[in-house]
């Protein structure tokens, strides 16, 4: 196995957050792709018009729906100016590289409709403190203000029995709008479109910015994915997932940013919203040199679960790379799983690497809002049926959590009886003495063991040439 066990100082924890800190910036000034000559490209640009031809950077487009309304041709490119923002949804098409031109930051695409702060959006209610913004029925996740300086609080809510309500973030029983009464929580109506914020002054003069995080996928399609590339571009505040694809083939996303994403209502009170997501099958998808942050589920993922109607139906993931990437404050740093998949289904993930990624702080950030918090991990597969074949996890560091370091679990072996868990090796653990190490076998009833010598130490043998870390402080950092 050769694993090493050792603790380490809070200095030599800074040593690999300054690490950490490199990387995010060389993700964030990566420079722009060479474009092959002869290739069909497509500009686009706040100052552009829809009305030019738009294939030259002194007449490129405008806007997304430009793009979402024009059947672009098989093999182009289309680039997004650097420093231009643009807010809305954009349906990608198959067989096009979506990517950046000019100079500056990356180009950023928001799910955020405006910038509420403004004092005139805003109007006080009959209620102390209590101000309301319509934003419409699009449910809103949270509110990020400041450029991300800190974010809302939002309130759910329960039905009992009786029929009676409870505010799920407080524990309180909810009689209506006078009953939200901490600062910065907020209440989305969507029987009128208002988001009810608490502020002791007017939101919009007492921050410089506020967006909002509203219910739907910034980058979609409207068919299976194939041959779609997502380079150098920044994309924020939307409320469910940032890219959300079902069915892709040849999907690579790379160099992008990721920010504030998710916590809309998926359904009843189940918030939700990862930064790229697959559900089914897929075969080539790639994320590398990506940088994620405040997530409010995963910061990548593939998923999904067999349908009782249809226990026949059989997914295929395969080829699947998560290498290179920051990712920091999110429930999960990465997701998978395959779930409800009886004896003989043939669902298989087959060629699944996770590699050289940066992991930190798992459950903290925007995601501690979860009412299921105490489920993070920095890889997550639920226990699941999860058959897979060459599945390798290697050279990633996974750096302290508030919940489990990895869960990594198959109920069942493969079909063919083989086993379904990956080789881990080359890899950089950092946790807290005594707290969850976690699950990496495979059993039909896992549990989680503590983090501790004993238990890094009897891992099987598929698991080697790791270093597990014990941070020397007595309290979580």
């Amino acid at each position: 196995m050769n694993n090493t066990v050792r603790k380490i100082t809070n200095a030599e924890l800074a040593s690999l957050r300054a690490r950490t800190d490199e990387r995010i910036n060389s993700i964030i000034t990566t420079p722009n792709m060479d474009i092959p000559l002869g290739t069909t490209v497509f500009y686009v640009s706040p100052n552009g018009n829809d009305d030019s031809c738009g294939t030259s950077p002194a007449s490129p487009w405008q806007s997304l729906q430009k793009l979402n309304t024009t059947k672009l041709p098989q093999g182009s490119f289309v680039c997004f100016l650097r420093g231009g923002v643009w807010r809305g949804r954009l349906y990608i098409q198959n067989n096009v590289t979506y990517t950046a031109y000019g100079d500056g930051k990356k180009p950023v695409i928001m799910g955020s409709p405006q910038n509420g702060a403004d004092p005139a959006l805003w109007t006080p209610c009959n209620i102390k403190d209590l101000w309301k913004f319509h934003i419409g029925e699009n449910d809103v996740g949270t509110l990020v203000f400041n450029d991300d300086e800190l974010c809302a609080i939002k309130v759910l809510l329960k039905a009992k029995a009786d029929g009676t309500l409870t505010n799920i973030t407080t524990k309180q029983p909810y009689g209506g709008l006078e009953d939200i009464k901490h600062d910065l929580h907020f209440y989305h109506d969507l029987t009128d479109g208002y988001v009810y914020l608490v502020s002791p002054q007017n939101p919009g003069e007492r921050f410089t910015s506020i967006e909002f995080n509203p219910h739907g996928h910034t980058i979609a399609s409207k068919t299976k994915v194939e041959n779609v590339t997502i380079d150098n571009l920044c994309l924020k505040y939307c409320g469910s997932h940032a890219i959300g694809f079902i069915n892709a083939r040849g999907l690579t996303v790379q160099n992008c940013e990721f920010g504030w994403i998710g916590g809309s209502i998926q359904y009843k009170s189940v918030r939700y919203g990862n930064a790229v997501e697959v559900w089914e099958s897929c075969d080539g998808y790639i994320i590398d040199n990506c940088y994620f942050y405040q997530i409010y589920d995963a910061a990548v993922t593939n998923q999904f679960s067999i349908p009782q109607s249809n226990p026949d139906l059989c997914c295929s993931m395969k080829n699947i790379r998560y290498s290179n990437n920051v990712m920091e404050y999110c429930n999960y740093s990465v997701e998978y799983f395959i779930n409800g998949v009886w004896e003989q289904n043939q669902s298989m993930m087959d060629d699944f690497e996770i590699s050289g990624n940066q992991m930190w702080y798992a459950g903290r950030g925007f995601c501690t809002q979860r009412p299921d918090r105490g489920c993070a991990a920095h890889i997550k597969s639920w226990t699941s049926t999860n058959h897979a074949k060459n599945y390798v996890v290697k050279d990633n560091l996974m750096c302290l959590s508030d919940d489990m370091l990895v869960h990594v679990n198959s109920v069942t072996p493969n079909v063919d009886g083989t086993d379904p868990m990956p080789c881990f090796y080359g890899n950089t653990v950092v946790g807290l003495k005594e707290q969850k190490f976690g699950m990496l076998e495979q059993s039909p009833s896992p549990t989680a063991k503590p983090y501790n010598d004993e238990t890094v130490a009897g891992l099987y043998d598929n698991v080697c040439k790791n270093e597990f870390l014990f941070v020397d402080c007595d309290e979580d950092i």
